[in-house]
């Protein structure tokens, strides 16, 4: 009789390595998902400040504007080239290049800015106090409204950056529980195994010795009912066999 069929002892083992395969791809997959996790926060964290840190230049860059426009200084072309550069950079820290959340925001700087240069133009054509005092009035409003737009996105840039880290703490206080579950849950899931399979293993064996004492005390039309191909359904048809034989002498 050729045995061509998994051990028994060898199906236990293959039982608990699966399970504990199973269980380290869960854990393995959770620690890969955490890299994930780590490495959004840090991208979005990142872009966040940049745009925080160019929105507060941009801020700086503005009141320095006012303040060279209300002490007629000739530092206003400089100034509007550095706020350009900090608007660029701006623009460059979005995630998209174009801003969609900040659209108030360009529109009231370029609005700001041109009024900024119809201010200047005057003032080198050396236009009449009227005028110069129209466009001034021009220029002040544009500028209040352009402050203020800064400082409400500096307050949200702030809000969204802290948002993001309560996120990502929860995101991450989430895996970590998972991970400390997983060690109890592996153990529970190879005593159930365990459990379940000596339950099985001791039904059988009962039986097979329930049906070996018949047997032997002469009974040879007795059958061992075990189908299984381990070693224990091969000691069962084996006697079986015996048996037969036995009974047709």
């Amino acid at each position: 009789m050729e045995y061509k069929h998994l051990g028994f002892p060898l199906k236990i083992m293959l039982g608990y390595l699966v399970g504990i395969l199973i269980l380290a791809l869960l854990f393995s997959a959770s620690i890969a998902h955490l890299g994930t996790v780590i490495n959004d926060y840090n991208n979005t964290v990142k872009i966040a400040w940049r745009q925080l840190n160019a929105l507060q230049t941009l801020q700086a860059s503005g009141l320095q504007i006012r303040l060279d426009i209300d002490n007629d200084t000739a530092k206003v072309d400089m100034d509007l080239r550095l706020i350009d550069y900090w608007f660029a950079s701006f623009l460059q820290a979005s995630r998209d290049g174009v801003p969609r959340d900040f659209i108030l925001l360009v529109r009231e700087f370029y609005t700001f800015r041109e009024q900024t240069l119809k201010l200047i133009n005057l003032k080198e054509q050396k236009a009449s106090k009227s005028d110069l005092a129209t466009q001034h009035r021009n220029f002040s409003k544009d500028y209040n409204i352009f402050m203020a737009r800064i400082k409400v996105e500096i307050e949200r840039g702030r809000s969204n950056v802290e948002v993001s880290e309560v996120r990502f703490l929860q995101r991450v206080n989430q895996l970590l529980l998972l991970n400390i579950l997983l060690a109890p849950l592996s153990f529970l899931f190879l005593y159930i195994y365990g459990y379940f399979l000596s339950n099985y293993t001791g039904i059988r064996l009962r039986r097979f010795l329930e049906n070996m004492r018949k047997i032997l005390a002469g009974n040879y039309k007795e059958k061992i009912e075990d189908d299984s191909k381990d070693e224990i359904g091969q000691i069962a048809e084996g006697i079986n066999e015996l048996a037969e034989r036995l009974d047709t002498k």
